[in-house]
């Protein structure tokens, strides 16, 4: 999933335009096309025939998915290099789409690094390729060849990949801004037993167990996995079992799913009246003794029959586990709900996303297919989804403050997708602490142009912002035009951006021992004495040491608290 910060320093994301984060995770607006706009230098055999399909393999050791390089073997759809597997499972879409009357064609596939490079030059320059936004080489999802872009310009394929792509693997993490970007996992496709473009289909069984109604279900894994550990069971037996998984759940039939999941010990006493006889009036009780519910409006009335909700089933879940509290605030539709805390709670542990970007529906009912997600995911039978909100720097000291800086907009990541990465250990570049300052200190983006060697850069306009603001004079005091925008920044000129940036006061004693004399002396003094910089080490602060991302958001959080 990209990392989206529209609005941030007077950007729009409308009409088509997106913000896409960098490597470094730095936001601009894109403008997609049909087709990139390569010079012929840079074409690959596949590229020369825009109608062309073929099964010949070439194997492309210039792949890369995050900055790291690895093999895959490519086919051609539509005159697109594409990974094989991709190729395979989008050739079935296209198929079934096809059979009604929906038309999917590529306009991209597979790029190399070549290319790659040359559309980020065409970025930096806007001279080439209408200026679109491209990502640094090496970190385009295109570079991995899972990733396509699909002509949307046909009528109803919009509406027909959101109904029906993920049968075949395809997800689109950035759906509302991209609609035609798809990539796939050939782990999530549930047609990969039919004959593809280049592969022949197996013979499978007519019914393939436990259940014939869920078959590319996105929550069939899940539904397997619980019925195979004896949580859950279908809805009708026979030769073709089913499940059921859109009918909704009773307050009962929780109980009872949640007594199983967390093996909850037979209750001491009875606690409703309205559940006797009832076949899940031990559970019920088991559920009550444990504190995961005081029934349905207070008395002795557990109300087993009716149906239970998102928010509901959400409390008692996170109850069971025992989930913690956490400050983070991730719906906009839970807003003193009785469920809010618990939603928070499910969303920082992987168990939920929500139903929409944003949106818990903790009032909306609960599906049987959607509680098999949940306790699959709470019993680890299947991944939970990534835990908010980078995948990469997990325990890290500074893991806090990240977080805080990319709720409020002054952080993005360095990549996308599923599980979207921070790089905390990533040397920051001068314009990329330029953003970050005018972010942090809301900074107007209309200052006027002050260094010669930003121009056309990303950066120009936070450049000249934190100029006008008296945070910078340039790199070079004998050239004063220069800003020196891709010079990695080290954390002397950290500490001297950082006290002017939020007017820190001289400090009264000098406390480090290896930057007498040096230019940022007085700086670094000023953040210890502030208690935002205790240096590298015992009396030392290694001031020409080059400052990762993950310093600098630290260091930062603490001004901005």
């Amino acid at each position: 999933m990209l990392l989206l910060l529209c609005g941030l320093g007077g950007v729009s994301c409308s009409d088509g335009a997106y913000e896409e984060a960098d490597e470094h995770g730095n936001w601009g607006p894109h403008v997609h096309v049909d087709d990139e706009d390569f010079p012929a230098d840079l074409l690959i055999e596949s590229d020369l025939s825009s109608s062309h399909a073929s099964c010949k393999e070439t194997v492309r050791t210039d792949a890369y998915s995050a900055g790291r390089n690895f093999t895959i073997t490519v086919v051609t759809v539509d005159g697109k290099p594409v990974e094989k597997r991709t190729a395979d499972s989008f050739w079935r879409m296209r198929q079934d789409a096809s059979s009604e009357g929906v038309t999917l064609r590529l306009n991209s596939g597979f790029r190399t690094n070549a290319q790659q490079q040359y559309l980020y030059n065409c970025y930096l320059s806007g001279r080439c390729n209408d200026g679109n936004l491209a990502a640094y080489p090496g970190y385009s999802r295109h570079q991995s060849g899972s990733a396509v872009d699909i002509n949307t310009g046909y009528p109803g394929v919009v509406s027909w990949l959101d109904r029906n792509a993920h049968y075949y693997g395809f997800s689109n993490p950035i759906r509302s801004i991209e609609p035609w970007h798809w990539e796939h996992s050939s782990s999530t496709d549930s047609q990969r037993h039919r004959e593809g473009m280049c592969d022949s289909a197996p013979q499978p069984a007519p019914f393939t167990p436990p259940f014939a109604d869920d078959d590319g279900s996105p929550h069939e894994p899940a539904i397997a996995a619980l019925k195979k550990a004896g949580i859950f069971s279908g809805c009708v037996a026979g030769e073709r079992p089913k499940f059921c998984p859109d009918d909704s759940l009773t307050r009962e039939q929780a109980a009872a799913l949640l007594t199983r999941a967390l093996k909850l010990p037979r209750a001491a006493r009875d606690y409703f009246q309205d559940d006797d006889g009832t076949r899940f009036e031990q559970d019920i009780n088991s559920v009550a003794e444990a504190g995961l519910t005081q029934g349905c409006g207070g008395g002795e009335r557990f109300c087993p029959q009716e149906r239970v909700t998102r928010g509901e089933f959400t409390v008692m879940l996170a109850r069971g586990l025992r989930l913690p509290e956490t400050p983070w605030d991730f719906f906009s539709d839970d807003a003193a709900s009785f469920y809010e805390s618990a939603a928070n709670s499910a969303r920082m542990a992987g168990l939920v996303q929500g139903c929409e970007a944003e949106t818990f529906c903790g009032e909306r009912y609960l599906t049987r297919a959607e509680t098999a997600t949940l306790l699959a995911r709470a019993m680890e039978l299947v991944p939970r989804v990534w835990t908010p909100f980078f995948a990469d720097d997990d325990g890290s000291p500074h893991e806090d403050a990240i977080n805080h800086l990319y709720k409020r907009g002054v952080f993005g990541g360095c990549a996308g997708g599923e599980q979207p990465k921070f790089c905390p250990d990533a040397a920051l570049s001068r314009g990329q602490l330029a953003v970050v300052l005018q972010r942090a200190l809301g900074l107007p983006l209309d200052a006027p142009d002050r260094f010669g060697d930003d121009a056309g850069s990303e950066y120009e306009g936070a450049i000249n912002a934190i100029a006008a603001a008296g945070i910078t004079s340039g790199c070079d005091a004998s050239a004063p035009e220069l800003y020196c925008p891709a010079q990695q920044v080290t954390r002397g000129q950290v500490a001297i951006f950082l006290v002017r940036a939020f007017n820190l006061p001289d400090a009264r004693q000098d406390y480090f021992s290896d930057d007498e004399g040096s230019f940022f002396e007085d700086a670094a003094n000023s953040l210890r004495e502030a208690g935002i910089s205790l240096g590298c080490e015992v009396d030392k602060f290694c001031g020409e040491r080059d400052s990762t991302r993950a310093e600098v958001a630290q260091l930062v959080w603490r001004l901005m608290k």
